[in-house]
């Protein structure tokens, strides 16, 4: 659901078809990095500042590096989603430790509609208001701002069960 989130939010932030179109098939590719990285590593929780959380770091520039040089937009907007999708706001992401406008804008869409996507789906499931604080908590530290207001915007507005009902029926047409 989060590609569906992405775009979402990349439409009511009035961006172009093209720049929503392209977002929602990158957002896909945004933990290839996971791909190259041993399965060992995957399969547990590592702890802060072991060894296997700096190697599990590393998935966002192997997944970048992995969709570097192509001349294909989409996934030179992958690439770009691979390297930055762990990047915050205010500077305390990683790899680089890039802040505000420096992280690129679909990185910012896709960190923020992952979170989205991961809250709205755990369990036990949270309420909307819930989320909401979550959100707003979030707004300045780890997401953009005003990525956050449009999100809420969207949600207040019950966009996100149509996107939820878009979603569910495209992965159906893929399964059939």
């Amino acid at each position: 659901l989060f590609r569906s989130y992405s775009e979402a939010i990349a439409r009511a932030l009035g961006m172009g078809d093209d720049f929503c179109v392209c977002i929602a098939h990158a957002a896909r590719l945004h933990d290839i990095g996971h791909a190259v990285m041993h399965d060992t590593l995957l399969a547990h929780t590592a702890a802060p500042g072991s060894v296997e959380e700096f190697m599990l770091r590393q998935h966002a520039q192997r997944g970048s590096d992995v969709l570097a040089g192509t001349l294909d937009r989409r996934l030179q907007m992958a690439s770009e989603i691979a390297r930055c999708h762990h990047e915050y706001w205010n500077g305390s992401g990683y790899p680089a430790g890039l802040r505000g406008t420096r992280i690129p804008l679909a990185a910012r869409i896709c960190t923020l509609a992952e979170a989205y996507d991961e809250w709205t789906s755990a369990q036990p499931a949270q309420s909307p208001t819930q989320i909401r604080c979550r959100l707003e908590a979030q707004a300045g530290n780890r997401f953009d701002p005003a990525l956050t207001e449009a999100l809420i915007g969207l949600v207040a507005r019950g966009a996100d069960r149509e996107i939820d009902a878009r979603a569910l029926a495209r992965s159906e047409e893929h399964t059939s």
